[in-house]
């Protein structure tokens, strides 16, 4: 074992950083812009009580359609929304189908992301797109947990398709990696690509990992945003 890859494993357990570490003023101004504003909305929770659950705006009138890749075993928080009418459209090459059944339920056997192959890709605005007509289809809900691939599929998301969604739950992996200098400017800029149309108004860190201390902040390596586009804020509600 040569002495980079031994120190590179003794760096995880210990929470130390092998490579040149971002400027804590950068990383303090990130989180700073990802605290959660008040929405004027109550929040719902939809689905489970524990994992698979999410606390959302209760600002769904008028949502006809649900786009959520990344299926798993759970499919509780699709479940629920089909119940109050919504099209839910899943995509995940890792299982056979959803765990429930529902006839609002449309699943493909793909993994979304920044392309489409005939090995089991597709490009995540191609896969909506085929879906539903984005000029008459109204607003959307988004529900994402890929396992670290949200950033590539949000870097390459098309700003139409993002105005779309009025609503987005996203879980967000590996997020103890921003302290790292090479990691920083990519996973920042898909961050602040969201907040250019939509605020943080709740936040829940997986407890599943113990929470981090980096640069004197306490980042949890995953969490779970709900955002709300900005035209939606009801300020001083």
């Amino acid at each position: 074992m040569s002495i980079r890859t031994f120190y590179q494993k003794l760096a995880g357990p210990l929470n130390i950083y092998t490579e040149r570490m971002t400027e804590e003023k950068q990383l303090a101004a990130l989180v700073d812009r990802l605290k959660p504003v008040h929405s004027g909305h109550k929040l719902l929770r939809i689905g489970p009580g524990k994992d698979g659950g999410y606390l959302i705006p209760d600002d769904l009138g008028g949502i006809k359609h649900c786009f959520s890749p990344g299926v798993d075993c759970e499919s509780d928080f699709e479940y629920d929304l089909a119940e109050r009418g919504m099209h839910v459209y899943m995509a995940d090459a890792s299982v056979a189908g959803p765990a429930r059944k529902h006839p609002n339920f449309h699943f493909e056997p793909f993994y979304v992301g920044s392309y489409s192959s005939a090995d089991k890709w597709i490009n995540f605005d191609t896969w909506c797109r085929s879906q539903v007509e984005l000029e008459s289809a109204g607003d959307l809900l988004l529900q994402m947990d890929i396992e670290g691939g949200e950033y590539e599929v949000i870097h390459n998301m098309s700003e139409r398709l993002l105005k779309a969604f009025r609503i987005m739950v996203i879980e967000f992996h590996h997020l103890d990696r921003l302290a790292a200098e090479s990691n920083f400017g990519w996973m920042m800029r898909a961050l602040e690509k969201l907040l250019q149309n939509h605020a943080v108004i709740h936040i829940h860190p997986n407890n599943f990992f113990p929470t981090l201390r980096i640069r004197g902040l306490s980042i949890p390596p995953l969490m779970e945003f709900t955002f709300l586009r900005k035209d939606r804020l009801r300020p001083g509600m």
